[in-house]
């Protein structure tokens, strides 16, 4: 009742009549077309990853994926989604102007209306799944990424706030593991692997000898970390783990793929440790297959994570990983790979990361494959869900 009220007002007294946007007509009914509710879409960016991964091996003549998105959209990113029938659409910045925001919004909705929504956001549901219920949705799905609501305090409490607020309205609740869909949901959820194309990073000793002579690495002992650089991702503690890596082993390497607003803040830091000349930065990345050949070893030390996909690629790619506590230990998916808490300190950390390796890389591939890591499995299991789902538009 309070989700209906707050959109029947916001729809009759945000956006006057005089603007309203032409109402599309029911298209063909094939193919269902699901809107991807994503924050942002940037190469980088793990959750876009795992919808895209569906998008590409879906049979697109019955199933299409729309996307909405709240941040600005790499052009590479938004010419495949595109490319493969898909519909982008970028609400303006809410931060900048909260009114012509809603004003968007209601338009969006009201324009398009949606039958089936899938959400992998938190922090805007309150606005967004009343809209999409008023303007007709049958089914809202939200997904659980994370065992956190946020990295910090407000936006936690926030988030879990709206979360509650709009849970009457959710039909139906899907997790990236089984951590993740607990903290969210409690007991009733469908797990859904962060599934990849797995014959991507079937290890290839040609390709690592490659991309390490590339990147200057020969002889050396590389570590590797792909991750936005944010609080979540820990990076700090990461640095100041491999300067303890270079002291036992002054061969180490460094290779941080990714970006973001912390990012200027580590390359300072490791300047002031005078470790400039053992760390490559190196930006958001598309040949992340390839990186990962060249890679010895994977250090993820993450304040929290649902389940990561660069754990799930890092392992396909048969390289042991040395992850936080704070990470669910389903991502442990390999007999090389581990957990170890944070508290244990750098110097720890530093000495796991020096001999925790894989000595059958290849073997990868197939362990994640008897786990249900092939986006073929995953892409299948979504596909037969949207069929079942009302698709389209009104």
């Amino acid at each position: 009742m309070r989700a209906s009220i707050i959109a029947q007002f916001v729809a009759r007294f945000i956006l006057p009549k005089s603007s309203a946007l032409k109402m599309n007509k029911k298209e063909n009914s094939t193919p269902v077309r699901i809107l991807q509710i994503v924050s942002s879409a940037y190469v980088g960016s793990g959750v876009l990853q795992v919808v895209l991964n569906w998008h590409r091996r879906l049979d697109r003549s019955k199933v299409q994926f729309d996307y909405l998105f709240l941040l600005p959209t790499c052009h590479s990113c938004q010419a495949e989604i595109e490319a493969l029938g898909g519909r982008v659409e970028q609400l303006p910045n809410i931060g900048k102007n909260p009114f012509r925001f809603l004003k968007s919004a209601v338009a969006f909705f009201r324009q398009h209306r949606y039958l089936t929504i899938h959400s992998h956001i938190t922090h805007l549901n309150l606005l967004f799944f009343p809209l999409a219920k008023f303007f007709g949705a049958k089914t809202i799905i939200q997904h659980a990424h994370g065992t956190q609501y946020s990295d910090k305090a407000l936006p936690a409490l926030r988030n879990r706030l709206m979360l509650g607020a709009v849970r009457p309205l959710i039909t139906h609740q899907m997790a990236c593991s089984t951590a993740a869909g607990k903290f969210y949901f409690g007991k009733k959820f469908t797990l859904v692997n962060n599934a990849i194309e797995l014959e991507k990073f079937t290890y290839n000793p040609q390709a690592r000898a490659e991309k390490r002579q590339e990147l200057g690495l020969e002889n050396l002992f590389v570590i590797g970390h792909i991750g936005r650089f944010n609080e979540q991702k820990n990076h700090t503690f990461l640095v100041d783990t491999f300067a303890e890596a270079v002291k036992l082993n002054p061969q180490c390497v460094l290779l941080l793929v990714g970006s973001g607003p912390l990012e200027e803040k580590i390359k300072a830091k490791v300047r002031l440790m005078g470790l400039a000349n053992k760390v490559k930065f190196l930006g958001a990345r598309r040949d992340t297959p390839a990186l990962l050949q060249a890679f010895d070893v994977f250090c993820m030390p993450s304040f929290y994570e649902g389940l990561p996909l660069a754990a799930v690629e890092a392992q396909a790619a048969g390289l042991a990983c040395v992850l936080s506590c704070g990470i669910t230990d389903e991502s442990v998916l390999l007999p090389c790979s581990g957990r170890l808490p944070l508290e244990a300190g750098p110097e720890a950390w530093a000495q796991r990361l020096l001999t925790q390796v894989c000595f059958e890389r290849k073997q990868g591939i197939e362990l994640l494959k008897q786990k249900g890591f092939d986006i073929s499995d995953s892409a299948l299991q979504m596909q037969k869900f949207y069929e079942s789902m009302p698709g389209g538009t009104l």
